[in-house]
């Protein structure tokens, strides 16, 4: 029969090797000798996964032309943002994109067509484990 071996890794590994053995009713056994190493595409500075979902301050903030939320996945997840005014009006929208996960992703909001002022962002990320949320704001000059 096939069986799976699973899980998701949470460090860069060197090879660990494992050995399978399989043996059938009337005792004759086989076994399977592998090795599994798990490569990182992210900085080599970061040798594990971030364990927890985290929002970092935007940049530049208060901003011109646009802004960069970066956060952290321990996840894969779709992660959308929107941003609306201190009145609750949605006012700029970028829709979900599926990342790895990962540390130091990026999105940039646009917000050049805006006004000046105070806005609120919400970048919404949901994966299998759940959905998480975070709330911020940004500043617009001119």
């Amino acid at each position: 029969s096939t069986r799976t071996l699973g899980g998701a890794p949470v460090e860069v590994t060197a090879a660990v090797p494992f050995t399978y053995t399989a043996t059938d009713t009337n005792g004759s056994g086989d076994s399977l000798q592998f090795s599994i190493e798990v490569f990182s595409p992210v900085a080599a500075e970061y040798e594990t996964m971030p364990v927890a979902f985290a929002v970092r301050a935007n940049y530049p903030n208060p901003f011109r032309e646009s802004t960069r939320l970066v956060f952290d996945l321990p996840w894969p997840a779709s992660v959308a943002v929107d941003v609306t005014d201190v009145t609750g009006r949605r006012v700029l929208s970028v829709p979900a994109v599926r990342l790895s996960a990962g540390w130091e992703h990026d999105i940039e909001l646009k917000g050049a067509s805006l006004p000046s002022g105070l806005y609120l962002y919400r970048l919404t990320a949901v994966s299998p484990e759940g959905r998480s949320v975070h709330m911020g704001h940004i500043i617009r000059v001119r």
